[in-house]
């Protein structure tokens, strides 16, 4: 009697990134403003393409811009389209005889994913049931004697589209039965892998998507459909890889885990270097480098017997199973993560930054500077590492650059133009990340964005100002026009004055550009105070000068990013009420002075 495979799901080893945040998000907002808080998060590491792999945009473009949608209406429309890969261990084995003999277990699985017409198909069945449950609760059918109508539209066009929607039905697994479909050929496998048990040691005989092969070869065929991961050849290799990484560490007699290199392919019954190699010891080793960070491993070339009853060795990538990488296994992983991992120690080879003498750096700077650097320096003491280095180099096109923020460290140049600027752009993208509300960051970069009134003075007064075209031209990027905004208005050279901005628009996003800006010039000032120069230099006043000293004393040594928010919060209501008194202070005397003048 044949028994029901073993089938797992991904999302039980992996999490999204994309929807932690929109589970800490608030609890309200307009459909425009979901979208832009969205965008907003690839600021903070959530990768582009888990969002257009989610299609969440495209779900939310579909409502009124001023809708207003809760968290758990965007958590929901997120997750009837989740990115869904089944794990099925096949009950035969296919391809057994293109394996490195000489192995004491061998598995081939397969990875499914869920397709356009699997999605439909869903649609419809909650749909089905909601029109179902209807027919019994004529309460909620009252409530809304529309539902029907709207239901049947939504009907009529998921079945228009199901019409079109195609399976990817090409590759190594066509003519195979679903282990958990016995009646369906397998179709739309993402991606699969071939493995085996070789003493000690979990090897990888083969990592491969038939998919993402084909879709990069005939891009616009309507036979191989765009699907999640496939687009990328780091994102589906890089999950596939680190899925058996975990699978291999559930062993406690595993002791490493490998994988082949392009002379080991097939059982080397197809070997040679075809340009294959660089994607199994310079791809490969990258990605899981990323994935093992925290651990005691890196991927390096091992010299391991893979052979049974044979004593070579052969040279293959791979890691020792320690205790610290079954610790790290047994926990969810990222289920995108492309790009620098936010707990990476960026060092020179990342960053392109070379360290020196922080006293010695400093003397090569004005007091300002100074003053500013080491007080910045202070307050961010256990949550930000600030550092002045000699230079910085764009990692991407190797020119030098006046300051970087990554991960929780800030550097600023010693060759920057304008120094203090530079700390002021960085201590910007700093308060993105720590203090401003990822709504509000999204509603700023919108009023920041190319061809917006805020936009268009920065890059003018960048030019008045003498800056580098290229900084000039990194005004494209509304995070960087913002950043380069705040710098050039902490030195009074760009006015942010919201009854100037651009006039109310259509979008709910347009009509709230004017209210966020005050919002926008608090948090400058506040920015400010860290520095301890901007209020009390410009009003004198005694009892904001205490405020700020009481501040720095309680918060001066913020261990977290909650108690930067916290502290800013207060700052602000604290000088609020101090506005709100001197005014009642102000109209007290007036009345003074006019019953003085009467009399």
């Amino acid at each position: 009697m044949s028994t029901r495979p073993a089938s797992t799901y991904l999302h039980e080893w992996f999490f999204s990134p994309l929807r932690t945040h929109l589970e800490k998000a608030q609890n309200k907002a307009q459909a425009a403003q979901w979208i832009n808080f969205i965008q907003a998060l690839k600021q903070k590491g959530v990768k582009e393409l888990e969002i257009n792999d989610s299609k969440i945009l495209e779900a939310l473009a579909t409502h009124p811009g001023s809708l207003s949608l809760t968290k758990d209406d965007v958590l929901n429309a997120f997750d009837s389209h989740r990115v869904s890969i089944r794990e099925t261990v096949l009950p035969k084995n296919q391809w057994s005889l293109y394996a490195l003999p000489g192995y004491d277990r061998y598995l081939e699985t397969i990875y499914v994913l869920e397709s356009e017409r699997d999605y439909i198909n869903y649609q419809l069945s909650q749909i089905r049931f909601e029109l179902e449950e209807l027919n019994f609760d004529l309460d909620a059918l009252a409530t809304n004697p529309e539902r029907v109508y709207e239901l049947d539209a939504q009907r009529k066009m998921l079945m228009s589209r199901l019409s079109f929607a195609t399976d990817f039905q090409s590759h190594h697994y066509s003519d195979v039965a679903d282990p958990e479909d016995p009646t369906q050929k397998i179709r739309n496998l993402l991606a699969h892998t071939r493995t085996s048990y070789r003493q000690g040691v979990f090897f990888v005989d083969e990592l491969q998507s038939d998919w993402a092969q084909r879709y990069r070869r005939f891009e616009n065929n309507e036979n191989y459909p765009h699907a999640p991961f496939i687009s990328n050849t780091e994102a589906w290799a890089g999950l596939i890889l680190k899925r058996q990484l975990q699978r291999a560490a559930m062993d406690p007699h595993t002791q490493h885990f490998a994988w082949i290199t392009a002379e080991l392919r097939n059982g080397t019954r197809i070997g040679g270097n075809d340009g294959l190699n660089d994607f199994y010891t310079v791809i490969l080793p990258k990605v899981m480098n990323k994935f093992l960070k925290g651990t005691d491993q890196k991927v390096k070339m091992l010299e391991l017997p893979l052979v049974k009853g044979n004593d070579r060795k052969y040279a293959v990538p791979g890691i020792e199973i320690t205790q610290s990488v079954r610790e790290k296994m047994i926990q969810p992983a990222a289920l995108y993560s492309l790009d620098v991992d936010t707990q990476v120690d960026y060092t020179p080879t990342t960053a392109t930054a070379r360290l020196m003498d922080q006293r010695h750096l400093l003397k090569h700077t004005t007091k300002a500077f100074q003053d500013a650097f080491l007080g910045a320096k202070e307050m961010f003491s256990g949550v930000f590492e600030l550092r002045l280095v000699s230079h910085i180099l764009n990692d991407t096109e190797q020119v030098p650059a006046s300051g970087s923020f990554m991960g929780n460290v800030l550097n600023i140049s010693l060759q920057g133009r304008d120094m203090l600027s530079s700390l002021d752009h960085e201590l910007w993208h700093l308060a993105e990340s720590a203090l401003v509300d990822p709504m509000d960051v999204a509603t700023i970069h919108e009023a920041f964005s190319p061809g917006r009134r805020l936009n268009t003075a920065v890059r003018q007064a960048m030019v008045a100002d003498n800056a580098n075209p290229n900084a000039v031209a990194q005004c494209d990027d509304p995070a960087e026009a913002a950043a380069f905004g705040f710098a050039l208005w902490r030195q009074g050279k760009l006015a942010v004055d919201p009854k100037q901005n651009e006039p109310v628009g259509q979008t709910g996003i347009d009509r709230t550009v004017g209210r966020v800006f005050v919002r926008v010039e608090k948090a400058f000032h506040s920015l400010a105070h860290w520095m301890r120069r901007l209020i009390v230099k410009e009003t004198k006043n005694e009892i904001e000068q205490n405020v700020v000293n009481s501040a720095f004393q309680k918060f001066g040594h913020a261990l977290d990013q909650a108690t930067l928010k916290a502290a800013t919060r207060r700052l602000e209501q604290e000088l609020q009420g101090n506005d709100a008194r001197e005014h009642e202070h102000s109209l007290h005397a007036d009345t003074t002075r006019t019953v003085a003048m009467r009399a």
